[in-house]
């Protein structure tokens, strides 16, 4: 009897023993990785194999400028983003400056071109080409939308005109990319539009002259259109839709749509705090529209600490879509951050409105 718990011991304490080997070992390799002394650096781990090719590269002199024109092709297999990088020598093989330009939403076999920009204007004898490049986890068609565009001429420039249809049974919330082309479909540029106050089946449109890859100054011959989301979780934006009836304390007592002296529409409107105490503030949304009800612009402006039954008054100016998330502006046509924003919008269209309110 004493022999069998003898042997019964031994072999619960073999295995205690092994159960504790194995809770060390997955503890040793769970440890190992999460150990930031062994992690790889996301730049190395990102890149990977370079997926881009360089097709030619000249020097080029423009406008008192002098530019390196690089032609590339993203060899790999999905959507590529990176950088290239032109060190500038002189006839002495001395470094004298260098400029990084970054690119973006560049297809499989997609061919772009692009200039970067020397820091000198003279005595540049030699260009060297460093680039680093990764898969993208962004993809494209994140939402539900039917888009048209017109290529416009102002002035010495091009315009990019879009129209467009939220399709989707939510809010349009996001970025749409615009990707520029010129007659051999050669990608010479893009930019990506945020919108965040379309509707369900709202239409829309908006102008952009505005090109992120900033020295090109090709020909538009045509475009492409996407609306873009992260993989993970679609792009949001801090400015959100407003519905009417969820601010009850606040009311209307009158409102006016008007035209600046620079051309620019808004609504002055007064309202007041209907409630028996004070609030500490409320957003208040407008929405311009044309004749054919097609949304054109946005406005909002948010008021403080409004007491009981007080009152208020405001001027509301129509913002362009494609600058409505950077709503801080002056009015009068002067924005914070685009010295000539009336050209890209359609003040002159304006004839209806709509206002949202909510705390």
């Amino acid at each position: 009897m004493n022999g069998k718990n003898i042997l019964l011991g031994i072999s619960i304490l073999t295995n205690v023993l092994l159960i504790i080997l194995i809770i060390s070992s997955v503890y040793m390799v769970w440890s190992s990785a999460n150990d930031s002394r062994n992690a790889i650096p996301f730049e190395q781990m990102a890149e990977g194999q370079n997926s881009i090719s360089i097709v030619s590269q000249k020097v080029i002199f423009e406008d008192n400028n002098i530019y390196v024109e690089v032609v590339g092709k993203n060899i790999g297999d999905r959507v590529c983003e990176g950088s290239i990088t032109a060190k500038f020598y002189d006839s002495g093989c001395y470094l004298i400056g260098s400029t990084t330009e970054y690119i973006a939403n560049i297809d499989s076999g997609e061919t772009f071109k692009i200039k970067i920009n020397s820091p000198h204007n003279n005595n540049i004898s030699t260009v060297n080409l460093s680039i680093k490049s990764y898969g993208s986890m962004q993809t494209y068609d994140g939402a539900p939308i039917q888009t048209n565009y017109n290529i416009l001429k102002y002035n010495n420039s091009q315009i990019i005109e879009v129209v467009g249809k939220n399709t989707n049974n939510k809010k349009l919330n996001g970025y749409i990319l615009i990707k520029y082309y010129d007659g051999n479909n050669i990608l010479i540029g893009q930019n990506e539009v945020y919108l965040s106050c379309v509707s369900p089946n709202e239409e829309f449109k908006f102008k952009t002259h505005y090109n992120t890859w900033i020295h090109n100054n090709y020909t538009i011959s045509k475009c492409k259109i996407y609306s873009i989301f992260d993989i993970y979780n679609p792009v949001g934006g801090y400015l959100r839709e407003l519905d009417n009836g969820k601010q009850t304390d606040i009311k209307i007592i009158s409102q006016k749509l008007s035209m600046s002296k620079n051309g620019q529409a808004y609504v002055e409107l007064i309202g007041e705090n209907t409630a028996k105490n004070s609030i500490g503030g409320a957003n208040i949304q407008i929405k311009f529209y044309n004749d054919n009800n097609i949304l054109i612009g946005c406005g909002e402006k948010y008021i403080k600490n409004i007491g009981a039954k007080e009152k208020f008054r405001l001027k509301i100016y129509c913002c362009i879509l494609t600058n409505y998330h950077n709503y801080n502006y002056y009015g009068d046509g002067k924005y914070n951050n685009n010295t000539n924003p009336l050209i890209l919008g359609y003040d002159d269209e304006v004839s209806k409105y709509k206002i949202n309110i909510n705390k």
